[in-house]
């Protein structure tokens, strides 16, 4: 099963989450708590198991990397059944009875990994530190991304 809240999240969408609104002046609108778009401009979360186009994306977001491409790309490597399978069509290919390549399950996997969110899943403090929203005094405080959290459950 894809979770497509933490491929997402990785790549640096929103994952929407509506709630209802009541307005007096408009009857019922729909916000995203997160980025508060509102209803008419409604967005779709992606879906990657069954959109081409957000696969797409999400390979040239992660081909975008650099080191992180690099990290994911070697440990691929490690997962290739026998040291004559063809690499590149091993890992673009469908994974058994689904439409969905091969490499967006390993992403998952790997991104789930406590040793690629340790690496690549914190990210530099701002101005606040969660939870508590209190301004951090912390010298290079680091908090965690939201895809790590995601991974982390």
């Amino acid at each position: 099963m894809i979770n497509n809240k933490l491929l997402a999240l990785f790549e640096q969408r929103c994952w929407h989450d509506y709630i209802e609104i009541f307005d007096p002046r408009d009857a019922e609108l729909s916000r995203c708590r997160h980025c508060n778009i509102g209803y008419s401009y409604r967005e779709v979360n992606p879906d990657y198991s069954t959109s081409p186009a957000d696969r797409e994306r999400l390979l040239q977001y992660l081909m975008g990397q650099g080191e992180m491409w690099k990290g994911f790309f070697e440990w691929t490597l490690y997962k290739i059944p026998t040291p004559y399978t063809a690499y590149i069509p091993w890992l673009f290919l469908p994974l058994l009875d689904s439409d969905i390549p091969r490499w967006i399950f390993l992403l998952q996997e790997w991104l789930e990994l406590e040793e690629t969110v340790s690496r690549f899943g914190m990210m530099e403090c701002s101005e606040t530190c969660p939870p508590d929203g209190e301004r951090c005094s912390f010298r290079d405080c680091k908090v965690l991304t939201e895809w790590a959290r995601v991974a982390k459950k």
